[in-house]
């Protein structure tokens, strides 16, 4: 359950705050997040009262799970309620930036933690939490071609049967850090 959603600027800083109380005229309703484990996808939806703050582009953090999450406004649909305009956003995770990212053509033996340390350098994503027996096994790599980072997490997860989770630490307004945690598959769900 989300009590708070903190509005973010394109710099990762906080420009305003949503509540779940029904009685602020900064509250927000109808929040939704999906978290699909096999494939890494993320949504989250939410309706709020039209801000100048509330665009596509700027980003969404709650706390669930005992992490915080960071999400990208990907739609705004505006509509009205009681007099207002009402914004209804759709979200997808930020780590979706990844798609943006590529890697150059490499090759050699990896285990699971080497190779997500490897597409990461560079990013603003680092390696969080993993399984450590992700590290005891090693698998040929050969990328052909220049990809993104985000397809190669994609296509190594099922060769390396891990599981990833993006989360963000946050601390006085701003996002401090970004992280792809690795779990060994089913470990995610635990």
């Amino acid at each position: 359950m989300v009590n708070t959603i903190f509005i973010l600027d394109k710099t990762y800083n906080t420009t305003q705050i949503l509540v779940g109380d029904k009685s602020s005229q900064r509250m927000f309703w109808d929040d939704l997040y999906t978290q699909e484990f096999d494939t890494g996808a993320e949504t989250f939806e939410f309706s709020c009262y039209l801000d100048e703050n509330v665009v596509e582009g700027n980003y969404v953090a709650f706390y669930y799970n005992n992490q915080y999450k960071l999400f990208t406004i990907m739609d705004m649909e505006q509509t009205h309620k009681k007099g207002r305009l009402v914004a209804n956003c759709y979200c997808e995770i930020a780590s979706l930036s990844l798609l943006n990212n590529y890697v150059r053509e490499f090759s050699g033996d990896m285990n699971c933690i080497q190779f997500f340390e490897h597409i990461l350098d560079g990013t603003d994503w680092h390696i969080g939490r993993y399984s450590t027996s992700l590290s005891d096994r090693v698998e040929t790599i050969k990328v052909t071609k220049i990809e993104s980072v985000w397809s190669l997490i994609e296509d190594y997860k099922d060769i390396f049967e891990c599981e990833i989770n993006a989360r963000v630490t946050y601390e006085n307004g701003h996002v401090t850090g970004q992280y792809i945690d690795i779990y060994s598959d089913g470990g995610l769900g635990s």
